[in-house]
């Protein structure tokens, strides 16, 4: 499984209510990063309290996301092994299936 599939996927369980790690976070380079960045952002969606989120809570998850998917796009259009358009659009459905949710949870 390539890293856009595994972070698909795990984007996919988060929606779920799944807690969830991508294993890219341990490579180097960018990679890596991008890896660290959501594995961050998926803990701090899990160890969210019941109940609405604040406009400060949507505002700052709404941005590690946006952060995230750039850096997608930044790898996505990369040379050498740069994953298909197709695979690109079903982990931003996946990620804007999330970010619909933090919009819903207070309005």
């Amino acid at each position: 499984m390539n890293w856009v599939e595994e972070l698909r996927c795990a984007f996919v369980r988060l929606d779920g209510g799944e807690a969830v790690q991508v294993g890219f976070a341990q490579h180097d380079g960018f990679e890596g990063e991008l890896g660290q960045d959501f594995n961050e952002f998926a803990e701090e969606i899990g160890g969210l309290s019941p109940g609405p989120l604040s406009r400060e809570e949507r505002h700052r998850l709404r941005n590690r996301l946006a952060g995230i998917l750039a850096a997608v796009h930044v790898l996505g259009s990369g040379e050498g092994a740069a994953p298909n358009g197709n695979e690109l659009a079903k982990l931003a459905e996946a990620a804007k299936r999330i970010d619909a949710r933090l919009c819903e949870d207070n309005g």
